[in-house]
């Protein structure tokens, strides 16, 4: 009975992932991410088993089921699942597969190597087209963040506006409030406040109706950009704090270290400099144990204008010069 019991463990355990995945744009967030960081070492097992027999439509579906949760989390295990489940030998023709490669794209992004993570989301988007399913949005995500790193912001905006529109084809309105998120932090950053502040409005009206801690997380973090960037500074340091604190009620690590990137360098530049150095810490360790090197680039940049201003000009050039060398 012993191959019959694991097999009805990855049946339990997909199932829970797929359910799980769904919930967490949805107000049973913080439960569901409780519920699956319990089981992950269940989830993990029947990952394992499902490649071992050639599961392949299980191990795809619990990777990407799972994506969101590992995103949040920090839990970038998961990119190796994905790069094993893609590898299975009846993978190609999938229609989860450019998911879940959409996946590695993100992996790729985090790692800072992004002309792979601009490969692969192309590589997603082509196979997606080519197999005829609709597109979960992952690989425009990670086309967006890659080349707006990379300086292509042109065409970082496009990628962004199709996840925005993958999002309303699916009717999913957690992820509606994520590609707006992002799509009014890339035009607040390039100048466009006006446009911006319309695409903020939009993120929180969607994440009001989906009622996710994670999408009012994040459309409060687009607010408080266009805050700034509007020369309301006490504005934005209360509405991006508060993204931090909610983010932090799921257990969305990710998102509360981005919005207390930001928090602290408002702080920095009111004098508040001891707090936001300790903020920092938290941020900077946040980042390193996640291994999330994109935004950990972003975070020692803000120190390195903090080091300025206190005319450590040595350290502040030191650590700045680094960051050239690692990202250029």
């Amino acid at each position: 009975d012993g191959p019959a019991v694991h097999l009805a463990h990855v049946a339990t355990f997909a199932d829970r992932a797929l359910a799980g995945g769904s919930a967490l744009d949805g107000p049973e967030e913080g439960s569901w991410t409780a519920r699956l960081e319990g089981d992950f070492g269940n989830l993990r097992a029947a990952f394992l088993t499902a490649t071992s027999v050639g599961d392949t439509d299980a191990a795809l579906t619990l990777v990407s089921s799972l994506s969101e949760l590992a995103f949040r989390r920090m839990r970038y295990e998961l990119v190796h699942w994905a790069r094993a489940a893609v590898e299975m030998s009846d993978a190609s023709a999938h229609p989860l597969r450019p998911t879940v490669l959409g996946v590695l794209a993100y992996g790729a992004f985090v790692r800072g190597e992004l002309e792979s993570a601009v490969s692969l989301g192309l590589e997603a988007v082509e196979l997606r087209e080519r197999l005829g399913v609709p597109s979960c949005g992952l690989p425009e995500r990670a086309l967006g963040n890659a080349l707006f790193y990379q300086g292509r912001r042109d065409d970082a905006i496009g990628w962004i506006g199709r996840h925005v529109g993958a999002a309303e084809e699916n009717g999913r309105v957690g992820r509606l409030a994520h590609g707006l998120y992002m799509q009014s932090v890339a035009r607040t950053s390039i100048g466009d406040v006006d446009g911006g502040a319309v695409s903020a409005e939009a993120s929180m009206a969607a994440a009001e109706r989906s009622a996710s801690p994670t999408a009012l997380a994040q459309a409060g973090y687009a607010a408080g950009l266009v805050a700034a960037a509007s020369s309301r500074p006490d504005d934005a340091l209360v509405l991006l704090e508060r993204s931090a604190a909610t983010a932090d009620s799921v257990g969305n690590r990710w998102m509360r270290a981005f919005a207390l990137t930001e928090a602290m360098w408002l702080r920095a530049r009111r004098g508040e400099v001891e707090e936001a150095l300790a903020g920092y810490r938290d941020v900077v360790e946040t980042w390193f144990r996640g291994g999330d090197w994109a935004n950990q680039w972003l975070s020692l940049r803000h120190l390195a204008g903090i080091l300025a201003s206190l005319h450590r000009d040595r350290e502040a050039a030191l650590l700045f010069g680094a960051l050239l060398i690692v990202v250029f």
